[in-house]
């Protein structure tokens, strides 16, 4: 008996070491692959400071919905999230959809025959279906969106159209 508790703790142990190793991979392997650059705080003149709020600020690049992150949460790490979208006066995100990161990536003629996204899908908990299948990654990363947009309707909407898109624009936000 006193065997048996005794592997049930070292078996616990090693879970929790497993776990938390995992843990600190994820956060490591996005702060490797989505680096920001820390600059400090910058001088902002009343005028620019008004004319920016006038602005429609539009980015037509991200892809946070690759990583296990909530969004809705600010975070030191990645690009964006809904709290400094809201602070930058970002009032339109185009988010892509990663599918396929090969190895040995380059600018231009990257190879369709390597992936390194199923290692991080599955450390990430991603669905089986998404590991080896790029229509899937990409359905499941517009299911996030659209968590995304349900949880946080007053902040976030989906354009899909558009006449979402002159709705949207119509509305001043």
């Amino acid at each position: 008996m006193t065997r048996i508790v005794v592997c049930c703790k070292v078996l616990l142990l090693t879970l929790s070491l497993v776990v938390a190793h995992a843990t600190y991979a994820l956060e490591y392997t996005e702060d490797m692959f989505n680096k920001t650059t820390p600059r400090g705080l910058l001088t902002i003149t009343e005028p620019a400071e008004q004319l920016h709020r006038t602005l429609m600020i539009t980015d037509l690049h991200a892809d946070p919905l690759l990583w296990a992150r909530d969004l809705r949460v600010r975070s030191e790490t990645g690009h964006l999230d809904i709290p400094r979208l809201l602070e930058g006066n970002v009032g339109l995100q185009v988010f892509s959809a990663v599918t396929q990161v090969p190895f040995r990536m380059k600018m231009q003629n990257n190879p369709s025959d390597s992936d390194q996204l199923p290692a991080l899908m599955m450390a990430q908990g991603w669905p089986v279906k998404t590991w080896f299948n790029v229509h899937k990654r990409a359905l499941h990363q517009a299911e996030k969106l659209h968590i995304l947009q349900q949880s946080t309707p007053e902040q976030f909407r989906i354009i899909k159209t558009r006449s979402d898109l002159q709705t949207y624009l119509r509305s001043g936000r």
